[in-house]
């Protein structure tokens, strides 16, 4: 009488099958195996079913227990706890019996241990999305020990294991099946062996598991994927490249900053860093938590900032954009007027006063308290700091008239300036472009922004503005040739 003890795995049927590589002196294509997979199959169904026992094999026992039969286990895991397969697992189930922690090895270092751990670990992935373990059971040392579980462990990311997952088994296991459909993706996998006398084996050689997508119409029984015959794998995710060209604008406590979408793939969202020394992130490191190609911060404290943006996509976070060097500059004085621009242009601010005094590059302070603070990028070169201001601490009252110029382009083919005026408690802002090579333009020059009255001031004269102001830069000795300038 044949007993339960005798089973026909499918993953066994499906091997044997594809190692036949003729009939007689006819070679076995694809279809004959399919042919030859389904007589075999239904042979082995109906063998068991006669030898009393389900198509899927014994029944494990609770866990902690052999299985009662060597040979295929299904892998399911009973006890206390539902019953639990470990492709519902890999699927995203959130059962303890998914969780079950690290493995460890044999933690009484005087009792034997297994040698080895499992050897020969392979997979063979069917056309339903059925996965099959094969390994070699583990050689053991002491007589009388015996293999009672195996664990897989497993994770999606190459090189590490952080998920495992225990079946009740015995020694002559050696193959697993899942009973339920694996989602497609890509796995990394090996496998322990814990016996009456240890915790937990060696792990396994380490295999690559690849579920690819379901055929459009799987056959009954599960094959092997191979080379000639195969089920279409789908594309990898489309993984976002850093974005292009960052610019920046700064006002009086206010940054905009805009870029280019990443030239291959699709971002989620972005993420935006600024550190105080270039590369760095110690002063912001945040998500947009959208798509858009610009943010603008406010009320930002006055200093220098190195910026830049990564893509975020379902690959992580892409490499970084250009960096752009941004400085704030705080509010202070009675009138301030300053400009800032997003190249390395050679941009000069020009403010003259209500008595006509002009104050630039050349004439960089004036009587009545009025400073330029620095001439950026003089003649492209020196300090990259894309930002002027000239400002007064008690400014006279009258008209004042505003203009920025374009003293060269440095190369760049657009040049893009955001003006503020602060004047008394109100403040405004202008915004424009210039494009061509620039004009080389001294006093009197420049394009026009606004004209402004400043009322007489309330502030009280401080007894610093008895003195002259101190000079705060030296200019460029080859632009004031070029330009003229004193």
């Amino acid at each position: 009488m044949v007993h339960g003890s005798f089973v026909l795995s499918r993953a066994v049927v499906l091997v044997s099958v594809n190692l036949v590589p003729t009939v007689g002196n006819m070679p076995v294509t694809s279809a004959h195996r399919r042919l030859l997979l389904a007589l075999v199959s239904t042979f082995a169904i109906t063998l068991v079913l006669a030898c009393g026992n389900s198509p899927n094999g014994p029944t494990p026992g609770p866990a902690g227990s052999p299985a009662s039969a060597p040979g295929a286990a299904t892998g399911t895991l009973t006890g206390t706890q539902a019953t639990v397969n470990w492709a519902s697992c890999l699927n995203g189930s959130n059962e303890s019996a998914c969780h079950v922690g690290s493995v460890r090895a044999s933690s009484v270092a005087s009792s034997p241990i297994v040698l080895d751990g499992p050897s020969d670990l392979h997979a063979v992935v069917g056309d339903e999305g059925f996965v099959f373990l094969l390994w070699e059971p583990p050689r053991l040392l002491t007589p009388g020990d015996r293999v009672i579980r195996y664990v897989i462990e497993w994770d999606t990311s190459p090189g590490t294991f952080s998920h495992s997952f225990r079946f009740p088994a015995s020694d002559g296991t050696r193959v697993y099946e899942t009973d339920t459909i694996v989602r497609p993706g890509t796995y990394y996998i090996r496998m322990r062996a814990e016996s009456l006398e240890t915790d937990a084996s060696d792990p396994s050689n380490a295999i690559t598991v690849v579920v690819p997508a379901r055929c459009p119409a799987p056959i009954l029984s599960p094959r092997s994927i191979s080379a000639a015959d195969t089920c279409p794998v789908p594309p990898p995710p489309s993984c976002a490249g850093p974005p292009g060209n960052l610019i920046a604008r700064q006002s009086v406590g206010t940054i905009d900053i805009a870029w280019a979408p990443p030239v291959s793939g699709t971002p989620t969202s972005y993420v935006i860093q600024a550190g105080s020394a270039p590369g760095r992130s110690d002063l912001a490191n945040f998500p947009t938590g959208n798509t858009a190609l610009q943010f603008t911060a406010t009320n930002v404290a006055a200093g220098t900032y190195y910026v830049r943006v990564y893509s975020q996509s379902s690959c992580g976070m892409s490499g970084p954009s250009n960096e752009v060097r941004v400085l704030v500059v705080s509010v202070s004085g009675d009138v301030q007027v300053q400009a800032s621009w997003d190249t390395a242009a050679d941009v000069d601010l020009h403010v003259v006063e209500p008595n006509g005094t002009e104050i630039y590059y050349g004439n960089r302070s004036s009587a009545t308290g009025g400073q330029l603070d620095v001439d950026s990028n003089a003649a492209c070169s020196g300090a990259d700091t894309r930002i002027e201001n000239i400002r007064w601490a008690r400014a006279p009252a009258g008209t004042y008239t505003v203009r920025v110029d374009y003293w060269s382009s440095c190369n760049a083919a657009q040049t893009n300036y955001l003006v503020t005026v602060k004047n008394g408690p109100a403040t405004q802002t202008f915004s424009g472009s210039f494009t061509g090579g620039g004009d080389r333009g001294a006093a009197g020059g420049g394009r026009l922004i606004t004209t402004f009255v400043h009322a007489a001031s309330a502030v009280a004269a401080p007894l610093l503005e008895l003195f002259k102001a101190p000079e705060l830069f030296t200019p460029s000795a080859q632009k004031l040739k070029v330009s003229g300038g004193r």
